[in-house]
């Protein structure tokens, strides 16, 4: 299996990915956030999150970001670097709609305080079995590794 499989299998498997981005004041943020789980590649990422969330509100302002994906049992990981598009499209919310998001937004798929968060890798650094590997943009663009096909790609 080669690295990008290996890293792909990484990726696919997570529920949850840490979203790091810095605030206006230039300070580092994390936020560990739940990953949508029915569409993956490892150049497009999306994330369900609140449109009033501070790290919505700071990416809107600067959209640069990491995403790290990690299995701290095996001690592996993935770092993805990047920018980011916050979607409030319709098409895009109900796709990754889920029953019992009304937990977080009353207000169903219209509720202004939902949002997709679209996370763009351009190149990243693998680490697995104790040595780092970077990731290229001809290996992200190259891999041919999807998940399921999403409609507004």
């Amino acid at each position: 299996m080669t690295n990008i499989e290996k890293l792909w299998e990484l990726v696919k498997n997570a529920e949850f990915v840490e979203l790091g981005f810095v605030s206006e004041g230039g300070t580092p943020n994390i936020r560990k956030t739940f990953i949508q789980r029915e569409y993956r590649s490892l150049d497009r990422h999306f994330i369900s999150t609140n449109t009033s969330s501070f790290h919505i509100g700071q990416l809107a302002k600067n959209g640069r970001a990491c995403l790290y994906y990690s299995d701290e049992k095996a001690f592996e990981a993935v770092c993805f670097y990047g920018g980011t598009v916050i979607h409030h499209e319709r098409e895009y919310k109900e796709f990754f709609w889920h029953s019992g998001d009304e937990r977080y937004y009353p207000k169903g798929i219209d509720d202004e305080d939902y949002c997709i968060l679209e996370f763009r890798a351009e190149y990243g650094e693998y680490y697995y079995n104790g040595e780092k590997h970077s990731v290229t943009a001809d290996d992200i663009k190259n891999s041919g590794l999807k998940a399921e096909p999403f409609p507004y790609v």
